[in-house]
């Protein structure tokens, strides 16, 4: 799969600011990377992009239109579920990744007397990764993910993400407004990925799907 960008840069900027390629360079690598992650985590199933985590036969769902977070019932069973599909490894090896929106829900969670609410010998043992990759839908919604996340392989036919920069041609960018290099005297700094990804073994991952912000 090809993951690809073009970022048109002015030849005054690129004179006047000594450091502005180095900048764009280092801008176009970390929005890939958070481009990437979306599509191996929750990445829509539209044949371009590689199939994701959370659209992958096999992965299991430990709940779903779970609604705003109220307790550890629904990553509890999650590694259940793991557990169940013969994990052989430790539970500290598991990896819980979630909005850091969910993040703060989790943690808000209180008893009936208003203390915090303590989490169980098992999801005390869980790493915890916050990703703005998991973005709510158009329903503000999300899902969270809990597996073993070594079992994720990513094949890289490219070393990491390719620059290179072109001075001619044209782009049409995202106004549907054609820009001409030559005639703008505009160069186009290029960046392009390409790379797959596979769960290996999906029954070692568990989905929350259709979390919800808690009222405000």
């Amino acid at each position: 799969r090809a993951l690809k960008a073009i970022v048109p840069c002015s030849i005054e900027l690129l004179e006047d600011a000594e450091n502005a390629g180095q900048v764009i360079v280092e801008a176009l690598r970390a929005s890939m990377g958070v481009a990437l992650d979306r599509a191996a985590l929750v990445g829509d199933v539209d044949g371009a992009a590689p199939l994701s985590l959370l659209h992958t036969p096999g992965v299991n769902l430990a709940a779903a239109d779970a609604g705003a977070p109220t307790d550890y019932s629904h990553p509890r069973k999650a590694i259940e579920q793991i557990l169940a599909a013969n994990y052989s490894g430790d539970l500290s090896f598991l990896t819980w990744v979630l909005a850091p929106r969910d993040g703060a829900a989790y943690d808000a969670i209180c008893t009936g007397e208003g203390e915090p609410m303590p989490v169980s010998p098992w999801i005390a043992k869980l790493q915890r990764s916050y990703t703005t990759s998991i973005a709510p839908d158009g329903d503000g919604k999300t899902c969270s993910l809990i597996g073993d996340f070594s079992q994720m392989l990513f094949g890289m036919r490219t070393s990491g993400v390719a620059i290179r920069v072109i001075e001619g041609g044209s782009v049409v960018d995202e106004d549907g407004e054609t820009i001409h290099a030559p005639s703008t005297f505009t160069k186009f700094i290029c960046a392009h990925l390409r790379c797959d990804v596979l769960a290996m073994r999906p029954g070692w991952f568990s989905k929350i799907t259709g979390l919800e912000a808690p009222a405000a």
